[in-house]
């Protein structure tokens, strides 16, 4: 029994990795598409998908407890800029409301620029990857926790 359950589990680590640099390869191509390149604030998602790319192949051969808690670090790594991704796209959003409507009130424009042209949700897909690296290095079987 304890054999097929760590099959499962095995199998689950690995779709949660392929996912993960699924969701990564599908955001730099719309990000090609969209030609967001301009600036070096532009090219983070980029940077944020190969080390999504770097913890699901240590993910997928992990060769010790290291590795797993790479795999860890580096999605944390990758939350902390997706705050940042968010961050800009509200704040832009925000400068640029401000701007065409300063007669808007501080709560009118915070709304307007949540629906703003840059999407506060869309650094979420790199959030997702993350979790699901973090997801699929829950009670791995290297780590004694």
């Amino acid at each position: 029994m304890k054999d097929s359950h760590h099959d499962v589990a095995l199998t689950f680590r690995r779709m949660f990795f392929g996912f993960a640099a699924a969701t990564c390869l599908a955001i730099s191509v719309e990000l090609v598409l969209l030609e967001h390149v301009k600036g070096w604030e532009q090219r983070i998602p980029f940077a944020l998908s190969i080390l999504i790319w770097v913890a699901a192949a240590l993910g997928l051969r992990p060769r010790s407890a290291v590795s797993i808690h790479g795999v860890r670090v580096l999605a944390i790594v990758v939350l902390i800029g997706v705050l940042f991704g968010t961050y800009q796209h509200f704040t832009g959003n925000f400068e640029f409301v401000t701007e065409i409507y300063p007669e808007l009130t501080r709560t009118e424009a915070l709304l307007k620029a949540m629906k703003g042209a840059s999407p506060l949700l869309a650094p979420g897909a790199l959030a997702l990857a993350s979790f699901l690296c973090l997801a699929a290095t829950h009670r791995h079987p290297l780590i004694a926790e």
